[in-house]
Order: C-alpha cells, then sequence, then structure tokens
C-alpha cells in the first residue's frame, strides 16, 4: 500500500479508456481468470484451517483473506498500468520493479529497494507456507508423521527445482510453460476443490455419523 502511495503523481488513469478499444469483454474477463490462477496462497489458507482455535470463523477469514487478496491484486493491476501504460507492461517482465523506481520523493529515490526486499521476505514466507503444507499432504498420503520420510521428496524437489533454473532463464518469457502453469493451476484450484466439494456434500451425513 505504501508503495502505490507514493506513486500517486505517476498515475495517468486516461491511458485506460477506452477500455474496450484493443480488447474485447471475454477478453478481459480471460485475462482476469489467469491472473487470478497465480495466485495460489489460498491453497495455504485451506490446508492450516483444520489448526485454527476457533473453527466457527473459518468463513469469515475465508472472505476476508479473498477480498483483501483481490483488492491487492487489483489495485496492483490498474497502478501499474496508469503509470507504466498498457503498451509498455505488455512486454515487461517486472513492472512492479520498474513502477517502484520512478517513485521519486523531492531527492529521494531507491524505492525499488523496499519492493526487492518486500518481495524476498514475502518470497521466503510463501515456500515455507508451500513446504508446510506439501509435509502436510505428504504425511496424510503415506499415513505417517515421521520427518525422515520426507527427506528423500525433498532432495527430490530441490534437484527438480535446480534443474529447471539452470534449464531456463529467469527473465525470458516462454510461453509453453505459461501454458503448463494455467492447466496446472485450473487442475488444482479449480477441478480438484470441486471434486472434494461434490463429494462431501453427497458424504456428509456419513462423516457426521461418524465424528458423533
Amino acid at each position: 500500500f505504501m508503495l502505490l502511495l507514493l506513486g500517486l503523481e505517476n498515475y495517468d488513469f486516461d491511458v485506460l479508456l477506452p477500455i474496450l478499444k484493443d480488447s474485447n469483454f471475454k477478453q478481459l474477463n480471460l485475462g482476469a481468470i489467469f491472473n487470478s490462477l497465480v495466485h495460489m496462497d489460498i491453497l495455504i489458507l485451506t490446508m492450516i484451517a483444520p489448526n485454527l482455535e476457533r473453527k466457527k470463523d473459518v468463513n469469515k477469514i475465508f472472505i476476508y483473506s479473498v477480498l483483501f487478496s483481490s483488492v491487492i491484486t487489483i489495485l496492483s493491476t490498474v497502478v501499474i498500468q496508469a503509470t507504466l501504460g498498457i503498451a509498455y507492461i505488455k512486454h515487461s517482465n517486472f513492472p512492479f520493479y520498474t513502477y517502484a523506481r520512478l517513485i521519486k520523493i523531492g531527492d529521494t529515490m531507491g524505492f525499488d529497494l523496499l519492493y526487492v526486499i518486500a518481495w524476498i521476505i514475502g518470497s521466503l514466507l510463501r515456500l515455507c507456507g508451500y513446504f508446510y503444507i506439501c509435509t502436510v499432504a505428504f504425511g496424510k498420503i503415506l499415513n505417517t508423521r515421521n520427518q525422515k520420510t520426507y527427506i528423500p521428496l525433498t532432495i527430490i524437489m530441490a534437484i527438480i527445482a535446480l534443474y529447471i533454473k539452470e534449464r531456463r532463464a529467469i527473465v525470458t518469457k516462454i510461453e509453453l510453460p505459461q501454458i503448463i502453469i494455467r492447466a496446472i493451476t485450473v487442475v488444482s484450484i479449480i477441478v480438484i476443490p470441486s471434486i472434494l466439494l461434490i463429494t462431501y456434500f453427497i458424504r456428509r451425513k456419513k462423516l457426521n455419523k461418524r465424528l458423533s
């Protein structure tokens, strides 16, 4: 929020009008869906929901989390487009970093450093969250709490990550991996949860009887 406010003088919302000049209503909706699929933080909240002390408030927590994440995403997208222009963003890999570099208060610059620090901290927290839910999932699948079981899996994932890092440049935009990522996120965020919800609603009476 601080970086969004500091760059207020650079906003030019005229570049957003007319909004349907270069795209139609279908393209706008598809772009919004693809943008939302990348943000998988809701999976972390889903996995840690059973550990909440007040499980009755889980619906409120989910709603507030989705609203907060949506507001941040929308504001960031609109601000970047209003500052850099839509044509530039189409060919930019890190538009928010470029936006942060343009922020200037008097003779003070270098706010991009704050963004880099926040990005590193946020990425580490997300990685820790993903690793935690992976260990929980593997523990459920393998029916074990022995941490030594996770060591081979961790080594395999580390090797795969290092292999991908060496084979693919970070700043290069490649279409095929994006298609794969979108397919995986659609399956993991929409298809699998939908199947689980349908299964739960069908068998919830039996589950409630077992718990009682």
